[in-house]
């Protein structure tokens, strides 16, 4: 052997060693009142490099924002085992570098203020804590696939829920074989009830606080029928285990989702009721279909994460927007809602993006690009300029299915499409896929090609003719004519201040020139209030100019406004009286997939 490939050899098993540490964290909350983890991160090298570069996530996946989760770590320090001080310093908002001097054992300590309580974020007081790994742990650089070690020191009492891996009880101390999924396990500590069912073969744990208004054996019994409806769809649920953490507060806060779990925050009385329980119910209906619909079956780019960075897609009204439909479509397959509603809300759906003047500029596919900087930092304008990938993926999800079972004859639905995909990207091949992928499954499914539909409805703003689609399920769909008048403004009352919050773009206000954070205060010369607003818009004639008097930065403003047109289009649905054997037989393949 050469000289040259021996010095090879040996340079490739250095940069093996260097890579190969051991990493293990300490996470300490015995003082919980003060809002603070303190964590400690250790190292363990075969072969330790001069210089150590530590990192910290700016997002977590299935919020698509830059949160910049470092701005909470308050003091650092980093020592060697002995506890002798090492040189270290803050690099860039996530960057910190620690001189190890030749030093095998590295401990990096530090601390985060957690008080955000959100299901995206990192939470602590003197009741219960939340933990997101992306908001808590600082890794070391290019370490992401490395086993890492958690152990957890707990207030007396406290217990913990998590789907990470235990490997010491005793200790609290759980493991994890990659980052990815130790920042895909969420974990509630504190004095919470947990209680478990098992549905399709696998166990589901229900870990839930703040509240005792609930009856567990109903949340079984409902929770097991959304996990069978929507484990049917792919005949396979890839988990041995399923976490639900529920926390309850004073107003509900939505979820999130995890590989093998799901954050949900609930208003603390909704479980008691009969319309919050359902809405309940919706909420776990969307975070468990995520389970396969984003966390397995997923967009190319949402997998390896880049943590540090946006991870663009254009697809996430599929993920998203899917999700909200197959979690309504799960309430009608377990009785929790009724077929005529949920056709309705179809309908419904179509009328607001019809109505919107923002899906009239932005497509949906821009839209998922557009996430990072638009839907999570939404203003006053972004009904005007921008479309949801939530509500507008619903909407495309329906017209979508529809047009799968009329161009099929009802022998494939959206089901059958989500099981391929399913089947052939994260099963088979353990990748995502890309929209062309996407459009081709579609076309071979049903020997069609959608790429116009595609063109029209995905790429531009087009609308989808809503009647034509619907009417081979039964339902009829007209515009009538209503006596409401849009003045193309919102306020909101403040104390008998009414301050606008919205300008709608093409409308009399927009035209006129009124402003967002506008206070009027009289109209007509008399003083403003929405009754007189509603009086004048019907006693005048259209287009009769009507002066509106505002405070705007202090400054009185005399603003002529014409009344609006005393007409509105408003969307009726109205089911077929009696339904062929086509009708029928569409529905059902829609509904409930047989």
């Amino acid at each position: 052997m050469g000289k040259f490939h021996l010095l090879l050899i040996v340079y490739c098993l250095c940069l093996f060693d260097l890579k190969a540490q051991k990493i293990s964290y300490t996470v300490d909350l015995r003082e919980p009142h003060k809002n603070t983890y303190r964590v400690s991160l250790e190292l363990n090298y075969k072969n330790a490099p001069d210089t150590v570069v530590l990192k910290m996530a700016t997002w977590t996946p299935g919020s698509y924002l830059i949160r910049e989760f470092a701005k909470h770590v308050n003091v650092y320090s980093a020592s060697n085992k002995k506890g002798e001080k090492l040189n270290s310093f803050k690099k860039d908002k996530n960057t910190w570098v620690v001189h190890n001097d030749g030093q095998k054992n590295i401990v990096f300590n530090y601390s985060v203020y957690a008080h955000e309580l959100s299901v995206r974020t990192t939470f602590l007081n003197a009741d219960f804590g939340l933990i997101n790994g992306t908001a808590l742990y600082i890794y070391p650089n290019n370490a992401l696939d490395k086993n890492a070690n958690v152990q957890f020191i707990l207030p007396k009492s406290w217990n913990i829920s998590t789907t990470l891996p235990l490997i010491d009880e005793k200790e609290n101390k759980y493991n994890s074989n990659n980052y990815d999924q130790l920042f895909d396990c969420p974990v509630l500590l504190g004095k919470h009830k947990e209680f478990a069912f098992e549905a399709k073969g696998v166990k589901h744990r229900v870990a839930i606080n703040s509240t005792t208004f609930y009856d567990p054996e109903m949340l079984k019994e409902d929770i097991s029928k959304i996990v069978e409806a929507q484990t049917e769809i792919f005949n396979d649920n890839p988990n041995e285990e399923y976490l639900f953490i529920v926390i309850a507060r004073k107003h509900d806060g939505g979820g999130l989702e995890h590989k093998n779990s799901t954050t949900l925050i609930v208003d603390r009385f909704d479980l008691a009721k009969e319309s919050g329980y359902r809405q309940f119910l919706s909420l776990v209906a969307h975070e468990y279909f995520h389970l396969w619909n984003v966390k397995r079956l997923r967009p190319l780019e949402l997998g390896p994460f880049d943590f540090e960075h946006e991870n663009y897609t254009d697809l996430l009204w599929v993920m998203e927007g899917f999700t909200s439909y197959y979690g309504a479509k799960t309430l009608v397959r377990i009785g929790e809602s009724e077929e005529n509603s949920f056709f309705r809300r179809i309908a419904n759906s179509w009328e607001r993006e019809y109505e919107r003047p923002g899906a009239k500029i932005q497509s949906i596919a821009e839209s998922s690009l557009d996430a990072w900087i638009k839907l999570y930092r939404d203003d006053e304008n972004d009904y005007n300029a921008t479309v949801s990938y939530y509500s507008r993926g619903f909407l495309m999800a329906a017209m979508l299915e529809m047009l799968i079972i009329q161009d099929s004859n009802a022998e494939y639905s959206l089901d059958e499409l989500m099981k391929r995909l399913y089947e052939k990207y994260h099963k088979s091949n353990s990748r995502g896929f890309t929209m062309e992928e996407f459009i081709k499954e579609i076309n071979d499914l049903c020997g069609k090609d959608y790429s116009e539909f595609f063109k029209k409805y995905i790429y531009d703003t087009q609308m989808p003719p809503l009647d034509s689609i619907m009417r081979p399920f039964g339902y009829e769909v007209k515009f009538e004519t209503s006596s409401n008048s849009e003045w193309g403004f919102r306020v909101k009352n403040e104390d008998k201040h009414y301050i606008i919050n919205r300008i709608i773009s093409g409308t009399p206000a927009h035209e006129a020139g009124l402003n967002v954070d506008d206070e009027i205060i009289a109209i007509d010369s008399f003083a403003f209030d929405m009754r007189k607003l509603a009086f004048f818009a019907e006693y005048y004639p259209d287009n009769y100019s009507l002066e509106f008097v505002v405070i705007r930065d202090d400054i009185l403003k005399k603003i002529s406004l014409m009344t609006p047109e005393a007409t509105k289009n408003t969307l009726e649905i109205s089911q077929i009286p009696e339904l062929n054997e086509d009708e029928v037989r569409f529905r059902k393949k829609m509904l409930f997939n047989n």
